[in-house]
């Protein structure tokens, strides 16, 4: 096969003594470490003889992941984030690649974050690794060219995507490819919602606007202000509605309520345990492009999506890395066509949202069609066979290792 023969050209250095037979988990950010820990915990009870160690955050480490640290040095957002933060990543990067190197895990298994990723998987080859390289959550291909299929074929033994569409990309290379499902279909029907969490937070029951600035700084800072000036305006004619603020982190508190406070909009912060509570009795959102786009879909709540871009970003993304898709927001991806409408590759204000969620919001047919694309594209990612996508892709890595 072309994978093998490949291969074999960069695993050509020895390699230290092997350490206790493991796994290795690779998770830089908050999404894939609810990925990860979902996993993690399928892998307990498909391959129990395994150890499982890791760049891991808390959810993973509390299914049992051994972490190596580096988690939070590897949390970044957006191209000019990640040029600020190159040195502190490249030695992150050397970090984890020594331990691979050190202790010969039986399989790597990265889980989405492909810029360091799939650049790691490259390198541990050219570096004698012979384990298994595992990619759970396939790179957005379809954004950012053809480069990174050719790549993953050549390092790659096993992928493993949550989208039907991303097994066709592949359909021309010898990689195997296996469509598992969404990981987030298991957790949604399994979930608990405690009912008096708007009492808790001293909310009533008028109508929720939320707003999902998300989880790192660089894109509180980006995307938040924006948001904030739209639920300002959007205010002056609905009076009365609840502006509700989902806080990603403890530490990000100071900051949320910094901005709200300049952009003079009463908000009220909701711990991220909440967030599904929010979601579900909302009336609509404002929310940053991402994993949230598919949750607000699951919770049939309509959201703008909004995703702030530096001056520079947008130069790099429209000359250098050539982006040009008709749409971003994974929901509309998935129904090819405006489920949620975007506000992201153009410059745009306040006006120009609320003219996008006013629809959504009202009684009628634009919110009416939302919610019946939202449940289409759910639909979709139902892992199939009577198992979780997690369970699925742990009988998958199994299948590999025999």
């Amino acid at each position: 096969m072309t994978i093998a023969l490949s291969k074999e050209k960069v695993r050509t250095k020895q390699e230290p003594i092997a350490a206790k037979e493991h796994l290795f988990l690779i998770a830089g950010e908050m999404s894939g470490d609810l990925l990860g820990s979902q996993l993690a915990r399928a892998i307990k009870r498909f391959l129990p003889q395994y150890p499982l160690l890791g760049v891991a955050g808390p959810l993973m480490c509390r299914e049992g992941v051994k972490p190596i640290g580096v988690f939070d040095q590897l949390q970044v957002m957006g191209i000019t984030d990640v040029i600020k933060k190159l040195p502190s990543l490249a030695v992150s990067f050397k970090k984890v690649e020594h331990h691979i190197l050190k202790t010969r895990p039986k399989a790597v298994i990265f889980i989405d974050y492909p810029g360091f990723n799939l650049r790691l998987a490259r390198s541990l080859r050219k570096k004698g690794y012979q384990g298994k390289l595992i990619t759970y959550v396939c790179p957005s291909v379809w954004v950012w060219g053809k480069g990174r299929i050719k790549l993953m074929t050549k390092y790659l033994d096993l992928l493993l995507t949550l989208f039907p569409f991303e097994v066709d990309c592949f359909s021309h290379t010898d990689l195997k490819v296996q469509h598992v499902g969404h990981p987030l279909y298991e957790r949604f029907k399994s979930y608990l919602y405690a009912d008096d969490w708007k009492e808790r937070f001293g909310l009533s029951d008028k109508p929720i606007l939320a707003l999902f600035p998300g989880s790192r700084q660089s894109e509180i800072e980006l995307t938040y202000p924006l948001q904030l000036n739209a639920a300002k305006l959007f205010l002056q004619e609905h009076k009365g509605v609840q502006i509700c603020v989902s806080e990603s982190q403890k530490k990000y508190r100071p900051l949320l309520e910094k901005l709200a406070k300049e952009a003079s909009v009463k908000v009220t912060l909701i711990p991220h345990h909440y967030n599904y509570e929010l979601m579900r009795d909302a009336r609509a959102a404002l929310a940053k492009s991402g994993t949230v786009t598919l949750e607000l879909a699951w919770h049939q709540t309509p959201a703008v999506v909004l995703y702030g871009v530096t001056k520079m970003g947008r130069l790099l993304a429209k000359y250098v890395l050539r982006l040009d898709i008709p749409h971003y927001c994974i929901v509309n991806i998935l129904q090819k066509r405006t489920v949620f409408p975007e506000k992201i590759r153009q410059g745009f204000d306040a006006k120009s949202v609320i003219d996008a969620l006013t629809p959504l919001w009202e009684e009628g047919l634009p919110r009416d069609l939302c919610l019946k694309q939202c449940e289409e594209a759910w639909e979709s990612l139902k892992p199939k066979g009577g198992l979780t996508a997690s369970e699925q892709a742990a009988l998958q890595i199994r299948e590999l290792l025999q």
